[in-house]
Formats: structure tokens, sequence, C-alpha cells
């Protein structure tokens, strides 16, 4: 059996300040297919970022996805813990998601464990 950790660093500058701390999150990938589905998509994260979409249905207008599909890629993405999604609520039903990317880098560290 193959085995592969890639941990992902994503660092942002602590606003306010001007000096070289920034806020680490590491995410560890144990499954190849997980990490090239991130990798294939790391582009709407920084749409998300850049663009800072108010729903899923405009982020998946700028990127040009179906709303389902993209729906469905900021759920993985949330479960990785790459992106964090604010829902608003009206009359106690979720009407909103806004996804929110909290990082400006992403660092691959290319030193993985393969085991078998």
């Amino acid at each position: 059996m193959l085995k592969l950790l890639i941990p992902l660093v994503f660092r942002k500058s602590l606003p306010g300040r001007h000096s070289s701390k920034k806020k680490i999150i590491e995410l560890k990938f144990d499954d190849k297919k997980v990490f090239n589905r991130f990798v294939k998509h790391v582009g709407v994260l920084s749409v998300i970022l850049n663009q800072k979409p108010e729903t899923i249905f405009e982020l998946s207008r700028i990127v040009e996805m179906d709303t389902a599909n993209i729906n469905k890629l900021v759920t993985f993405f949330e479960k990785v813990g790459a992106v964090k999604v604010i829902t608003k609520l009206e009359n106690g039903r979720p009407i909103k998601r806004k996804p929110i990317v909290e990082y400006d880098q992403i660092l691959f560290d290319l030193r993985t464990t393969i085991s078998q």
C-alpha cells in the first residue's frame, strides 16, 4: 500500500504589522487523489482570495463552472481546511454561503514521506 504525506503550509501576514511573523496553517494529505484534486483546483482559491465573492453562485460565475460543482469543490476545500465558509441565515434557513481564504501564500514541502 502506498502512503503519500504532503504537508502544505499556508501563511498570512498578521494585519497591521510589518514584521515577518506569519500565521501558519498546515495541511497533510495521505491520499494522492485528494492531493491531486487540491492541486488541480488551487486556482479557485486564488479567485476566492482576490475576487472575494459573496456567495457560491457568484464564485461559480467568476470561474465559469456549474454552481453544483463549485459547491462540491468549496465543500471539499472546507473539509481539508483550506477554506472557511460563512453561512448566512434568513428565517432560520441557510441562504448564502460565503467562501473565505484566510492566507495569501501556499508552500509545498516536497520532502514527502512515501511508505508501502
